[in-house]
């Protein structure tokens, strides 16, 4: 399918690019669903198609008309002799040729929609990401309230405590009874504040908004919340 529509899309550059009284020969080799092809582009460029000769050396020419050239000049061949003439075995194969022609483009069609389906599921996700990357900044500026060079840090105490009973109180019925709630958050802190320092911040006070972020998506995983959901009922819940 992909050969073929890269064909479709070269034969097309050549005709459209024909001027009036000039002409373009498609050689011999041409597949049958390839001279349907360039036949279907000729009726739709307004050009005119012409076999010259017959049976497997036949060439196939496409010229665009002079501007005083008028009526319709339809694909002609050689006289094919008495007796000689196409049988029902020929009609048949034209069938399933056009048959063919057809199946190939609706297997292009569907890879066509397949294709805009997981273009716009990528946009998507790159929409839902930005969301949740500006969802955790609101967030982090709610709740931190330390400072380290010039730059606010969410901090042990008395942020990550605060955090963790709004988290807790934002959370389904289900997950308040876990007993480790407070926990997971407070070791996955020491976690993030380690990796934090590791990667370049030296300070255990608190966390930066990276690494805040860090932290906010591993404890709610590890607590198997939905990160959107809860952020936004946090934000809600700092407002009121």
């Amino acid at each position: 399918v992909a050969h073929l529509a890269d064909f479709r899309g070269h034969a097309r550059v050549l005709l459209e690019a024909l001027a009036p009284g000039e002409s373009h020969t498609f050689d011999a080799e041409l597949t049958k669903l390839q001279r349907m092809v360039v036949q279907e582009l000729a009726a739709e460029l307004r050009l005119v198609a012409e076999v010259q000769g017959k049976g497997e050396n036949a060439l196939l020419q496409v010229r665009r008309r002079l501007p005083n050239e008028t009526g319709t000049r339809r694909a002609s061949q050689s006289p094919v002799p008495e007796g000689t003439q196409d049988g029902p075995s020929d009609a048949d194969a034209a069938a399933a040729e056009l048959e063919e022609l057809a199946h190939l483009r609706e297997l292009q069609a569907a890879r066509d929609a397949e294709a805009a389906r997981k273009k716009a599921e990528e946009d998507l996700w790159a929409e839902e990401q930005g969301s949740t990357a500006n969802l955790m900044s609101k967030l982090f500026y709610k709740y931190a309230t330390g400072s380290y060079n010039g730059e606010r840090i969410f901090l042990r105490f008395p942020d990550l405590r605060k955090f963790a009973e709004d988290a807790k109180s934002m959370a389904p019925e289900s997950h308040r009874m876990f007993c480790q709630f407070e926990g997971v958050l407070e070791s996955t802190f020491e976690d993030t504040i380690q990796l934090q320092s590791d990667m370049g911040t030296k300070t255990t006070k608190g966390l930066t908004l990276r690494w805040f972020q860090v932290f906010v998506q591993k404890s709610l995983t590890r607590l198997g919340l939905q990160i959107v959901s809860l952020l936004m009922a946090l934000l809600s819940h700092k407002k009121g």
